[in-house]
């Protein structure tokens, strides 16, 4: 059975997770290892599309691509057909099982994808049945010790509460869809399973984004944005939070001591100054590795 994400992490969630997770840096470092998207015309399929974060990154840096994007989930579906209307081509399926005949797409590309499917070689295999010979298969997956900081104690143990509510939900997710991923996730190897698929001349990268609240290289409104962005969707997620503690004995003073620490620590970044802001370190660090195979 193929699971429906936004059960577990909605457009807004994925949108301000990853709302700075990419500098300039690491643009200009896809822009070198992705080259081949800058032929004319060139057809590329986007496996598991979610809110659409990574297409928006595709369509800026590569506007010359045909893209089409492989989704599962109807709700996440929705929401890539407002944000791109005619500007990428939706296909409403999953990667293990689509419909799409081979040899039908240039290159194909998957972002934090496939470490989730409960068989990550077939995925891999699907990949690299639709691309034509000659083509591109590429995986962009996360690697362990990624850690956001929190400046202050208080916050950080609240987040700490607050954030088991995925936890839970992961738990009921793969005991309600009879779950079973083939092996750990935090182990896979992806050139192995590239080779084991048939792909040629394979090849990694990897690097690690840092996001920090007081760099001035991020603009001050754009961080302002993001905080604003934060802060309401912890309101929106407040009632669905404190109930599914509840329902795992978590006491009802903590959960709601939690969120008014998180309500005041965000109050006081929203009033910040420029200032102010350049002396709030909060961060966030995350590792990434890209892994490239070619077609026969």
């Amino acid at each position: 059975m193929t699971l429906k994400w936004s059960y577990l992490q909605n457009a807004n969630a994925m949108d301000v997770g990853r709302y700075f997770e990419y500098d300039e840096d690491a643009l200009k470092q896809f822009d070198k290892w992705l080259c081949f998207l800058k032929k004319p015309k060139t057809k590329l399929l986007e496996i598991g599309s979610g809110s659409g974060y990574f297409t928006n990154l595709l369509l800026k840096l590569f506007p010359q691509i045909e893209l089409s994007c492989l989704e599962y989930d109807e709700e996440l579906v929705r929401t890539l057909a407002k944000k791109f209307d005619n500007k990428i081509t939706i296909i409403n399926e999953a990667i293990e099982n689509t419909s799409i005949k081979s040899n039908t797409y240039d290159n194909a590309i998957s972002h934090i994808v496939i470490h989730n499917l409960n068989d990550p070689l077939k995925g891999i295999l699907q990949m690299a049945r639709v691309v034509k010979p000659g083509g591109h298969v590429v995986t962009i997956e996360p690697l362990p010790a990624s850690r956001h900081y929190y400046p202050n104690s208080d916050v950080e143990s609240a987040f700490d509460l607050l954030d088991k509510v995925q936890m839970y939900k992961c738990i009921e997710w793969s005991a309600k869809n009879d779950i079973n991923p083939q092996g750990n996730p935090w182990q896979y190897c992806y050139p192995k399973f590239f080779e084991e698929v048939g792909l040629k001349n394979i090849t990694c990268f990897g690097w690690t984004s840092i996001f920090t609240l007081s760099d001035e290289r991020f603009d001050f409104d754009e961080k302002k944005k993001w905080l604003k962005m934060k802060y309401n969707f912890m309101k929106s997620k407040e009632d669905e939070t404190t109930n599914i503690l509840l329902a795992a004995d978590n006491k009802e003073e903590e959960i709601k001591k939690a969120h008014e620490i998180i309500y005041n620590y965000y109050d006081e970044l929203l009033k910040a100054s420029k200032e102010q802001l350049a002396h709030i370190h909060e961060q966030e660090i995350v590792h990434r590795i890209i892994t490239i195979g070619t077609k026969n």
